[in-house]
């Protein structure tokens, strides 16, 4: 009953958030001018006014306002049903990997953060990554508890090949959820076991094909200024590689305490709530080892993307 309650106070704020119908800033009014100036053909070419997306989700916005007009409303309506989806995603995934009375505090942090909240109605594709993000870790929680027949790795596999479209960040959650599939799968023992290597393995083929369509096409999107500025403009979120100094080796810890800073959810006491993120590793990993592999495993990709200038480990 308190899961439920905290679902639906969360859809409430959320929905409040869109009712407000707040003017579009800067960065959301660049997005939109690409939006309800292009055709969806125009999309897929690189945006104007330094503006980067996933083609899918464009399209998708593309189509809302298409059917529904070039309001601020209209705009808003695919990060709002992507952010009141990703309440009760959230819910189940945390009820899969935390203690009862941690999955009720997990989840008032997210269905009561102002942060996410906040983005739930802003012409950006931030809730859909987030919605994406839970929607694939519920997926592979699922296919880990219960084992990958009965179609249940093939269905994931078309998922994750789709999702990627809609979701930049989805190409490093399916690139850490994969390697550890992989090497899980590539070491089982016993019949059961190796039964499920063949259907995995198509998943994760599935996944690797929408990786690299994906990413050729983000690439595409990217003109040689954007990646100037882009690079410029996320420089502090590069990972020092090689490390120089003590402050380079423990930049993936500052990385961690800024997740919850002024560039991302904004947290009062930032260096409380990261130091809670990290005990709470620890407590799962000996709880429950290969679930805490499974989660953490993205967060070491991305920073090795970091290290490589790939993608930055910073803000949103």
């Amino acid at each position: 009953m308190g899961l439920a309650l905290l679902v639906a106070l969360g859809a409430a704020l959320r929905l409040w958030q869109y009712a407000a119908d707040a003017s579009l800033w800067a960065d959301e009014a660049d997005m939109a001018l690409n939006l309800v100036t292009r055709s969806p053909a125009e999309l897929l070419a690189p945006l104007q006014y330094r503006q980067v997306a996933p083609v899918g989700w464009l399209l998708a916005e593309k189509a809302a306002i298409t059917v529904l007009g070039d309001g601020e409303l209209a705009l808003r309506l695919i990060p709002l049903l992507a952010s009141l989806a990703a309440l009760p995603l959230f819910a189940a995934v945390a009820r899969r990997t935390l203690e009862p009375r941690a999955v009720v505090l997990s989840l008032a942090l997210f269905a009561l953060s102002p942060t996410v909240i906040f983005y739930a109605a802003q012409v950006k594709p931030y809730a859909s990554d987030i919605a994406v993000a839970l929607l694939l870790l519920g997926g592979v929680l699922d296919l880990d508890r219960r084992g990958a027949d009965g179609g249940r790795a093939e269905r994931l596999g078309v998922l994750g090949a789709l999702v990627v479209w809609v979701s930049h960040p989805a190409v490093l959650l399916l690139s850490g959820l994969g390697a550890v599939l992989a090497l899980q799968t590539w070491r089982a023992r016993g019949r059961r076991e190796g039964e499920a290597r063949r259907p995995v393995a198509r998943m994760l083929i599935l996944w690797a094909a929408g990786i690299g369509a994906a990413t050729l096409v983000a690439r595409r999107s990217l003109t040689p200024d954007d990646v100037a500025y882009l690079g410029r403009f996320w420089a502090g979120g590069f990972m020092p590689m090689p490390p120089r100094s003590l402050r380079d080796l423990v930049w993936p810890l500052v990385g961690l305490h800024n997740v919850f800073a002024g560039g991302g959810l904004r947290y009062p006491l930032p260096g409380v709530f990261s130091t809670l993120a990290a005990l709470g590793a620890l407590a799962l990993a000996r709880r429950s080892p290969g679930v805490a592999v499974l989660l953490l495993a993205p967060v070491g990709v991305t920073l090795a993307a970091s290290a490589v200038r790939a993608y930055p480990f910073s803000g949103r």
